[in-house]
């Protein structure tokens, strides 16, 4: 009885944390997430970006996406410009700019207990105490090497 009990509040404390991630739907950034320890949508979906060299949807996403999306958009396309892949317009630098400023939330899960909200500024910059933003820079460096 005690390992039913014990088994059951696993699957609780398991069902919540997944219910959780997935009410922030497509902002959600993460590499290796809740149980099944997969990308999210969005970095799967950024990730097609880059490997079909859809590069103008990527700088759209800088202008007009949701959080999630302009900040993997700006780490990927910082990466894709040291390489010379593409090159910004005045207006992308500004936005970018703008975005290592921006006090707007990224929420982000790491594993299957991390689920939380962090500040673009803290992303972009490297200062965040969370390992996501080094993965994000090592994501959108592989990709950007791929297309070299």
């Amino acid at each position: 009885m005690k390992k039913i009990i014990i088994l059951f509040l696993f699957q609780l404390v398991s069902m919540a944390y997944v219910s959780f991630g997935q009410d922030y739907g497509s902002d959600l950034v993460g590499f290796s997430c809740s149980i099944t320890g997969k990308p999210t949508l969005l970095v799967t979906k950024m990730t097609k970006l880059a490997v079909n060299s859809n590069y103008k949807g990527l700088k759209t996403l800088l202008l007009y996406g949701n959080d999630g999306e302009r900040y993997l958009s700006a780490a990927l396309c910082e990466a894709l410009q040291a390489r010379n892949i593409i090159v910004f317009t005045q207006a992308e630098k500004n936005c970018i700019e703008k975005l290592y400023h921006s006090d707007a939330v990224v929420p982000i899960c790491s594993g299957c207990t991390v689920f939380k909200q962090v500040s673009m500024s803290q992303l972009l910059n490297g200062i965040s105490d969370d390992q996501i933003d080094t993965l994000t820079r090592k994501w959108a460096k592989i990709l950007s090497e791929q297309k070299s």
